[in-house]
């Protein structure tokens, strides 16, 4: 495995923005997400301070390009909502005018909102109705914070606040009463609302937690095709990467899925999601699900008991 340098791992380009970070890894445990597997302990990379002046001075850096706050691990946790928010006054200090883009499931907490007012700052939470035994943080009073918390930062900021309506999994929070909750209680307390497509072809499959890990391992895995990124051992998102791919491979032949039926799954996908028709993503995962055997990573104990525990294990 190649091994970067830390400034090489805080500060990555991506179609989608520049991901900066001062922390690698995260600690929230949702069960359809690698990253905890993968990266359970943390990793400091710089202080806000430094990781600006890397930025400015980066190759990647453009005013055009949006700023993806401590996306490799949760922005707002405990360990990382301060580091956060300093990054957030630093670049207003400095005069950036980048789009800064947060992704969180957790509400800020009491802080001072002045690092976030005339930042052209984006906060997307993201709220998906899951269980909490999916989704450990997802609870009610995590979720009634965050709506409060909206409301205050419409009064007192010029936030732009994204409801973040990923990952939709059939049977766990696809039923009509979470969904019109969602539309009738929670949509009309943010500014926008992006909605991922759920996936179409395992509904008749019986282990819940299969049909999580499969449905997030394709949907990331084609999320990071559309950033541009590659499978591989070069950088931390492609090792995360060829971990979601792994996970696919093992878990594939366990739906009872065919190759042709599978396909068929990944084109209708790839063409909601991304308006893509000539099946460029499906072609990527496909050749990828070819190679050899002896390349795929071993999971890990704990995704092994998840798969073989079944609905028990992700129902409330």
């Amino acid at each position: 495995m190649n091994t970067l340098s830390i400034e090489e791992e805080s500060i990555e380009y991506l179609k989608s923005g520049i991901s900066i970070n001062t922390k690698l890894g995260c600690k929230m445990g949702c069960k359809y997400c690698i990253v905890s597997e993968f990266q359970t302990k943390i990793q400091e990379t710089f202080t806000p301070k430094e990781l600006v002046e890397n930025l400015l001075i980066s190759r990647f850096f453009d005013s055009k390009v949006p700023l993806l706050i401590n996306n490799r691990s949760e922005p707002l946790s405990p360990t990382l909502k301060k580091d956060t928010l300093n990054i957030l006054k630093i670049l207003k200090e400095q005069g950036i005018q980048n789009k800064k883009v947060i992704i969180s499931k957790l509400p800020l907490g009491e802080i001072d909102y002045s690092s976030l007012k005339d930042n052209n700052v984006y906060l997307f939470r993201t709220i998906s109705g899951m269980p909490t035994s999916v989704e450990p943080f997802s609870t009610q009073s995590n979720l009634q914070k965050i709506l409060k918390e909206n409301l205050l930062l419409k009064k007192e900021t010029d936030v732009k606040i994204v409801h973040y309506w990923r990952p939709l999994v059939r049977g766990l929070n696809t039923f009509p009463a979470g969904l019109e909750k969602l539309l009738t209680e929670i949509i009309p307390c943010f500014d926008a609302s992006v909605i991922s497509h759920p996936l179409i072809g395992f509904e008749n499959l019986t282990n819940q937690a299969i049909i999580i890990q499969i449905e997030d391992a394709i949907i990331t895995s084609m999320a990071l095709y559309n950033d541009g990124i590659e499978p591989s051992n070069a950088h931390i998102t492609n090792r995360l990467m060829k971990k979601y791919m792994d996970v696919i491979k093992i878990i594939l032949p366990k739906t009872g899925v065919k190759k042709a039926e599978f396909e068929k799954i990944l084109s209708n996908y790839e063409e909601k999601e991304f308006n893509r028709k000539d099946g460029f993503f499906k072609q990527k995962i496909m050749q990828y699900l070819s190679r050899e055997k002896d390349n795929v990573q071993k999971i890990s104990h704990h995704q092994a008991n998840i798969f073989q525990q079944g609905k028990s294990n992700v129902r409330e």
